[in-house]
């Protein structure tokens, strides 16, 4: 079990559910390779954002770190 299943029972989440749960499942083994796990599944989270959310305009840049970035220059 982990904090993550719940998106499991959620069919919208698919796109990064398993992302989540593999990234806390080897937070003990690799702490390194949980925080990349984390990092993939966040960039799979914005982006399902942005499919959902027609108010977020796709930056120029349509990388991770940019979607994120105009998310939070946006909203705050």
């Amino acid at each position: 079990m982990t904090n993550f299943n719940f998106l499991k029972s959620d069919p919208q989440f698919a796109s990064f559910a398993d992302t989540a749960i593999q990234a806390e499942l080897v937070l003990s083994i690799s702490p390194t390779f949980a925080a990349t796990g984390s990092r993939t599944a966040l960039e799979f989270a914005v982006k399902w954002l942005y499919s959902v959310d027609n108010s977020l305009i796709k930056p120029y840049d349509d990388t991770g770190n940019t979607r994120i970035f105009s998310i939070i220059l946006t909203r705050f």
